[in-house]
């Protein structure tokens, strides 16, 4: 089975699981982190702050992660949020690969496979998916990798030359077939994430 190279801004078919900015205020380290993350993701649906439920999250590299959601708006997942170590404010902003390049500096390095795949997803815009880490929870998925003729593997970090590279399967969330993507994800030394996800 041929497989497709996308390289836009989202997948054909995905779901936007939300629309937010990264934030950062002058007094950002005096704030309530949770209060900062209901109102980047209240702004994002126009609903009240009172309205968002946070769940506090690990903490990684010094990054405390958060997750976001609302019974308020129809059809709306989680969203992923950090706190860096400066007390930037992080999420998914549509169109751009800035805030994962920042976060995967900050947050992922010195981590596994795994935590780079994971930060890929929840900070890129460029795929609204979940990577697959274990294929006894997703056979389906894989199932789909193997009819491709292609071997599933677990997310795979290696360093080349000035660049780190991630590879790893993912599928979109909140579909009855989900779409299944091998992904190969490149964080230069120098520069912007760049992610290329192909269709199986």
């Amino acid at each position: 089975m041929a497989l497709t190279l996308l390289r836009t801004a989202g997948i054909a078919g995905s779901v936007t699981l939300a629309l937010l900015c990264s934030s950062c205020s002058a007094d950002a380290e005096e704030e309530n982190p949770v209060d900062r993350v209901k109102a980047a993701f209240a702004s994002s649906y126009g609903i009240a702050s009172s309205k968002v439920d946070v769940k506090i999250g690990a903490v990684v590299n010094e990054c405390r992660y958060y997750s976001a959601s609302t019974t308020a708006v129809t059809d709306v997942g989680s969203q992923t949020f950090v706190v860096l170590p400066d007390s930037r404010l992080f999420g998914k902003v549509p169109g751009s690969l800035e805030n994962a390049t920042a976060v995967l500096r900050a947050c992922s390095t010195g981590q596994s496979a795994t935590q780079w795949a994971r930060d890929i997803v929840d900070f890129s815009s460029v795929i609204y998916a979940a990577p697959i880490t274990d294929p006894a929870t997703a056979r389906e998925p894989v199932a789909t990798v193997h009819a491709a003729g292609l071997e599933f593997f677990a997310p795979q970090l290696t360093t080349t030359g000035d660049s780190t590279v991630v590879k790893f399967y993912s599928r979109n969330v909140g579909f009855t077939a989900p779409a299944v993507h091998y992904v190969e994800a490149t964080l230069p030394d120098n520069g912007t994430l760049r992610v290329d996800a192909r269709k199986l």
